[in-house]
């Protein structure tokens, strides 16, 4: 699809709501690139028609983000619910040598490598039955989700925000001390990790609102999946994939 200069000019402000679509979806799924093209995603939305601006915070990409733009609750539904549906496992390492070759294999496994993957895995790994505690928890974290809704969330999070917290609840003390009985999962613009030393890098979590602490949790009751994130400024937490994404995001709100 090419459009000449002149009807960058003259036709993109005469063009329908419906035109302007089409447009720019051309733009963002033609197998050429925006550059090889006569125009811009700003004359087809101009500046005056873009109010829904992204901002880099954890509000703007799930407010103005996930619940705003149809394309990003597309993509990210699609994940969650993908890795939502899957079975958990839960195997028992009975050769240890054996185990670290197949994850070795396993990262940016070829079709070949897999292979030999799958048939180290069997020398490693014995599959443990359902009935077992940890199983038994993941079916049901808590009062109020089962897996596929307490995954779905924990997914949801880490992929809109570069972060998913999750933390366990159990006894203080007795025979059962640190065997948690649920788990939930706290929103991550809710979750700020104190910083700690060199050998323990967290002090601990603080689960707050409205920049008022609520809970204080110790990281040893705490899993914290993250995003790499160059900014040395912000080592504890990750970057979400949505920050590389703004500008573009703003333009299509």
């Amino acid at each position: 699809m090419v459009l000449s200069q002149q009807t960058n000019k003259r036709g993109i402000s005469e063009m329908g709501l419906g035109q302007r679509v089409k447009m720019a979806a051309s733009v963002l799924f033609n197998t050429k690139s925006a550059s090889s093209m006569n125009f811009r995603l700003d004359d087809i939305y101009p500046i005056g028609m873009m109010g829904n601006y992204l901002t880099d915070n954890y509000r703007s990409y799930i407010n103005k983000g996930y619940a705003y733009n149809a394309d990003l609750y597309a993509i990210v539904s699609m994940i969650n619910e993908k890795i939502a549906g899957c079975p958990i496992l839960l195997y028992e390492v009975k050769n240890e040598g054996a185990y670290q070759k197949y994850k070795s294999l396993m990262k940016g496994a070829t079709p070949e490598s897999f292979v030999k993957a799958q048939q180290i895995r069997i020398k490693s790994l014995v599959a443990v039955e359902n009935g077992h505690p940890v199983l038994d928890l993941l079916e049901k974290p808590n009062n109020y989700q089962d897996r596929f809704s307490f995954m779905e969330n924990l997914c949801g999070y880490y992929n809109l925000t570069g972060n998913a917290y999750s933390f366990g609840v159990g006894p203080d003390g007795g025979p059962n001390k640190d065997k948690f009985k649920q788990i939930y999962i706290a929103p991550s613009g809710m979750v700020d990790p104190t910083e700690g030393d060199f050998e323990n890098p967290v002090k601990h979590y603080n689960l707050t609102l409205m920049s008022k602490t609520l809970l204080t949790v110790d990281p040893s009751k705490v899993m914290h999946i993250r995003n790499f994130n160059p900014d040395p400024l912000n080592p504890l937490k990750g970057m979400s994939p949505v920050k590389a994404a703004l500008n573009n995001l703003t333009r299509s709100n």
